[in-house]
């Protein structure tokens, strides 16, 4: 997936935003943040859990969110890019302790080779 970019909202927390945006509500399901922590200024841990209400089974995703903001020449004010990475897509980005042990405590096996191997790298970074 590519880069989404939107204006940044003075005074907003991002695990605020975060929960805005990734967490909904249908007649058939219901996605919500169950997860968040942060390495660096730019890259974002986000544990999933969805719930599909007519059969009532939970299904839990890991994603990486990776974020830049730049001065919109404009005078609008900020703008904001963010980028999701799936645990399926082996993000660049190595997982922290706390993460790991979220995906650990709820998400099982890992669906490919990709979250396979990023999940072994992420636990040899110690990070």
């Amino acid at each position: 997936m590519g880069w989404y970019s939107d204006y940044w909202v003075k005074g907003t927390k991002m695990q605020d935003w975060i929960k805005q945006e990734f967490s909904y509500q249908t007649e058939q399901e219901m996605q919500t943040v169950e997860f968040i922590s942060k390495r660096g200024f730019s890259c974002w841990f986000i544990g999933l859990h969805q719930v599909n209400k007519a059969t009532g089974l939970n299904a839990y995703f890991p994603v990486v969110m990776l974020t830049h903001f730049t001065k919109d020449t404009s005078g609008i004010g900020i703008q904001f890019q963010y980028k999701v990475i799936e645990e399926t897509s082996g993000p660049a980005q190595l997982a922290n302790k706390p993460f790991l042990e979220w995906i650990d405590k709820n998400c099982g096996e890992p669906e490919n080779e990709w979250a396979k191997n990023w999940r072994e790298k992420s636990r040899k970074a110690k990070i």
